[in-house]
């Protein structure tokens, strides 16, 4: 009878230390994705230069119309001169030129 007792107490004892064992291996797994997982993206593979530009032409593209609906001029249209400043560039005529 003593013998089965005791038996039942070590087995007893022995399941809290599974448990903890299986805890701290799952924690460490967890940590471990949520280390590696962000890492992996930042400094994912890298992309050949010449695709990287090939890429950037893409995102760049504009309608062959854009260049119908701009107006000469339209740099100035958008802005205004400094005081003092003019975009009209007359030459003044001075008393010698004439």
């Amino acid at each position: 009878m003593l013998a089965a007792a005791e038996s039942a107490s070590e087995g007893k004892r022995a399941r809290p230390w599974r448990e903890w064992a299986l805890a701290g291996a799952t924690a460490v797994v967890v940590v471990a994705l949520m280390v590696g997982v962000p890492l992996l993206r930042k400094n994912g593979p890298a992309v050949p230069e010449d695709e990287l530009t090939a890429a950037q032409k893409l995102a760049e593209w504009r309608a062959p119309s854009d260049g119908l609906l701009k107006t000469p001029g339209q740099e100035i249209l958008m802005t205004t001169p400094k005081l003092g400043n003019s975009y009209l560039n007359v030459p003044v005529k001075t008393d010698e030129e004439e």
